[in-house]
């Protein structure tokens, strides 16, 4: 197996790993193992894979937006006022031009994988949804 396809399956493989960790958590929590119902069954597993399928879907359109430079004067001011702030950890000062063309040459982050598992996380959230509201009196 390639290093690339490897590299895919691990970040695919972790997403899905927190996503399943956010699901667990919220079943336990919301006492899933109590409930006698098939309608309270559905309707929790439902709200519990909306959670990290929103969350996941919303960290990965951020990634993509954060990609595209939209952030820069943002993460300069901060980076300028931690560097004003903490003088000990302060570098030479860089001027906003140099600074984003520096950001330019760094490699892209693609949030791709996130929405996909977000997307995947959500249907299942759609399918518990119809089952719920076709037991539902």
């Amino acid at each position: 197996m390639s290093k690339s396809r490897m590299r895919t399956l691990i970040k695919y493989g972790v997403t899905v790993l927190l996503g399943a960790g956010l699901v667990w958590l919220t079943l336990e929590l919301q006492g899933y193992a109590y409930l006698k119902s098939d309608m309270e069954r559905y309707r929790l597993l439902s709200n519990a894979f909306t959670i990290p399928g929103s969350i996941l879907l919303m960290l990965g359109l951020l990634v993509l937006i954060s990609s595209t430079g939209a952030y820069d004067g943002l993460t300069y001011a901060l980076r300028w006022l931690r560097m004003t702030l903490l003088p000990f950890g302060a570098s030479k000062h860089e001027r906003y031009y140099d600074y984003v063309q520096r950001r330019r040459t760094r490699p892209k982050a693609h949030g791709g994988f996130l929405m996909v598992v977000g997307g995947a996380f959500l249907a299942i959230a759609v399918v518990f949804m119809f089952l719920f509201y076709r037991v539902r009196p």
